[in-house]
């Protein structure tokens, strides 16, 4: 499931949010198991937009939830919560 929520957050997030300046991926999606909610790791170039890609993802966060429960119909959908992917994590 979280190869899924990932795979479908990242169209969804080239598709409908506008990043000038940036290049945003979702490097990886934990899942909690109670489905309560869903980190979201993001990479984020250059880094110094990082800060900004956030916000922006935060404003439409009900947005993408909206628009992924009704690509993968998984109930219910996990909350989202974004956060950036540090270069050293995993490295």
């Amino acid at each position: 499931m979280t190869s899924l929520i990932q795979e479908e957050l990242s169209k969804l997030i080239l598709r409908v949010l506008e990043f000038s300046g940036a290049l945003v991926t979702v490097t990886e999606v934990e899942v909690q198991k109670d489905l309560d909610y869903a980190l979201v790791k993001i990479s984020v170039i250059p880094s110094e937009k990082g800060e900004w890609v956030l916000k922006v993802l935060e404003k439409n966060r009900r947005r993408l939830q909206f628009l992924l429960a009704d690509q993968i119909r998984i109930k219910p959908m996990p909350e989202l919560r974004f956060q950036i992917r540090r270069a050293r994590e995993g490295a």
